[in-house]
């Protein structure tokens, strides 16, 4: 009986601390430390056998934290990391990829929030476009550029 109850509180232990460690993390960014903590959270959360719908909500959030951070760097008078844009990137992608897999009144739904979160992305990355130091400029172009892209690309997908 006593091994069962030590391997049962070393497990809890275990958990508790990993829960602990992921929670830290959540508020870094790609120059710290437990940032490659907070983006594998994320892809487990994306990787989870949860509903479509509830997979590009996430990425649609995750993009939003990717903004956050782009604008705390440039705040910072950071340069923004290309692991940032990467990762971006891809979620921006994964939304609308997700939003194809739903049927057509959840696609619908779907492509609206992807259309009105990258709207308001636009819109940020214009405002930190006008006080960001010159280096990170072409950076911020270029995201801004995306965020605008994944507007249209929703828009078109709600006019099929």
């Amino acid at each position: 009986m006593k091994p069962l109850i030590s391997i049962s509180l070393a497990l809890c232990l275990f958990l508790g601390m990993s829960a602990a460690t992921v929670y830290a993390a959540q508020d870094d960014l790609p120059n710290q430390a437990l940032y490659q903590v907070k983006t594998w959270s994320e892809d487990a959360a994306l990787s989870l056998p949860v509903s479509t719908q509830t997979r590009l909500d996430y990425a649609l959030d995750f993009s939003d934290r990717r903004i956050a951070e782009i604008g705390t760097q440039v705040m910072a008078g950071e340069p923004v990391s290309a692991q940032l844009e990467t990762r971006l990137q891809t979620q921006l992608e994964l939304a609308l990829q997700l939003a194809a897999e739903l049927d057509e009144p959840l696609m619908n739904q779907g492509l609206e929030k992807i259309r009105t979160r990258s709207e308001i992305q636009t819109q940020i990355m214009t405002m930190l476009m006008t006080n960001a130091p010159e280096s990170v400029q072409p950076v911020l172009e270029r995201i801004r550029d995306r965020t605008r892209l994944q507007v249209d690309l929703a828009a078109l997908g709600q006019t099929d």
